[in-house]
């Protein structure tokens, strides 16, 4: 009988002891995880500051894609057991709310890092929250030099720079033997970015801009801007604004008989654009960093129209750039381990050596920031859809 009461003793204390050090390893991971900012044992927080409101309100296709994403993981239950929660706040495309967002979505709601911002100067603006706390911005959605030259270390990028857009742009004018290209842009870090590609790509050309014009960011003034562009009588013009003004400035061409060719870039093509341009939409050529979402020619295609029928989402380019920026950021923090951080984070981000999302290749590495080299052009058709 006292072999037997000393064996219990024996079992029960090696319960107790086994229950204890599960109980450690259980508080251990909980006190890890609420060390990290953003970061449960069942909970990733990542932080969103785009202009859901404002002249690119059209956005809102954007982070519609990457919610189709994050939906899908999440419902076969996330990244290594966590789920990914994206706390999106609206800055109205102004800089400096894009600045006062990033501040509080780092300082107040302890997220893991900013995803999917959009806009040059807005990106500035948040960058010098996130630089401060050592907070990652990625897939941040800008092809903007400044956020490569000199590196931000902190920026990783999944689309090709504005300066391919514009040289595929300039390239196509010259082909078709369009030669006096005038330039109009808005007067922001996004608009003087893409003005300095435009002028180098002509420079090589031995060309020169046939006339320039600039609107306010704020309160873009188009009459003056049309009637300069309009003056200097170009075979084409390249308009680099956001997505308002810029139809404007066509719809006002189209109604004045102005039949020079017009381009824009990427950051214009939303399922918006076509229905506020209207019948002055058809033959507008719009720069694209993406694969096209309608066609089932690339898997990342079949794979985004799939999950965007599932989800009842709209389809369209910015939705396929938010989709796959979604895609690259899971692949990362696959890469990065259960016991996340951001240091880890980052050097996980560095591995994407020329992933395949679908069709289209990302590389980051040491000092490589910008993931994506993609650029084709579209045109709208009569009928109000953009073909290759």
């Amino acid at each position: 009988m006292g072999s037997l009461k000393s064996g219990i003793d024996v079992l029960s204390r090696r319960m107790v002891i086994r229950g204890l050090a599960v109980s450690l390893v259980w508080f251990s991971a909980i006190s890890w995880a609420q060390s990290v900012p953003g970061v449960t044992p069942t909970t990733i927080l990542l932080g969103q500051t785009v202009g859901l409101t404002g002249p690119q309100s059209a956005i809102a296709e954007m982070v519609a894609g990457a919610n189709t994403y994050w939906n899908a993981l999440n419902a076969k239950g996330g990244v290594h057991g966590r789920t990914v929660t994206v706390k999106t706040v609206d800055d109205g495309s102004s800089p400096k709310r894009a600045g006062e967002n990033a501040e509080q979505l780092i300082a107040r709601d302890n997220v893991f890092a900013l995803f999917l911002g959009r806009g040059t100067p807005q990106g500035e603006a948040a960058y010098k929250f996130a630089e401060a706390a050592g907070v990652p911005m990625v897939a941040q959605s800008t092809g903007a030099a400044t956020f490569y030259n000199p590196k931000r270390p902190l920026v990783f990028t999944v689309r090709a720079p504005y300066q391919y857009e514009v040289e595929k742009i300039i390239e196509h004018f010259v082909s078709t033997g369009v030669t006096n290209i005038s330039i109009v842009h808005v007067d922001d870090a996004f608009g003087k970015d893409a003005f300095a590609s435009a002028v180098q790509a002509l420079t090589r050309l031995n060309l020169k801009p046939a006339s320039i014009a600039t609107w306010d960011t704020v309160v873009p003034d188009v009459p003056p801007v049309y009637a300069t562009t309009k003056k200097a009588n170009p075979g084409a013009v390249l308009v680099v604004g956001a997505l308002k003004p810029t139809t404007e400035l066509l719809k006002r061409a189209r109604a004045d008989g102005f039949s020079a060719q017009f381009a824009t870039l990427s950051n214009n093509s939303s399922s918006q654009l076509i229905k506020d341009l209207g019948a002055a939409g058809h033959g507008l050529i719009v720069s694209q960093v993406q694969p096209s979402p309608y066609s089932p020619t690339t898997a990342i295609g079949r794979e985004f129209q799939a999950a965007s029928k599932a989800a009842n989402a709209p389809i369209s380019y910015l939705g396929m750039e938010g989709y796959i920026g979604a895609k690259v950021m899971a692949e990362a923090l696959r890469r990065a381990g259960r016991d996340l951080t951001r240091a880890k984070l980052m050097a996980a981000l560095e591995t994407l050596s020329s992933y395949d999302v679908g069709g289209v290749t990302v590389t980051f590495g040491p000092g490589i920031r910008t993931g994506s080299r993609y650029v084709d052009l579209s045109m709208i058709s009569k009928d109000g859809k953009f073909m290759r």
